[in-house]
């Protein structure tokens, strides 16, 4: 069971790196196109703040 265990953590971090960079690229993009400028694209202290009390769950 602890073995699983460590698996599932690999594919989550692995998930979130992944998810990282697409967004990092998808910005970037979005940035060249003149599509969003980096007022739009950036997050308040605040926002991350609420976003990562929502996102934890207790594990």
């Amino acid at each position: 069971m602890k073995i699983t265990g460590g698996l599932i953590e690999d594919v989550k971090v692995s998930c979130i790196s992944d998810l990282s960079r697409l967004t990092e690229k998808l910005e970037a993009a979005l940035k060249q196109t003149g599509g969003a400028d980096e007022k739009e694209l950036t997050m308040s202290e605040e926002s991350k703040k609420r976003i990562a009390e929502e996102a934890d769950d207790g594990w």
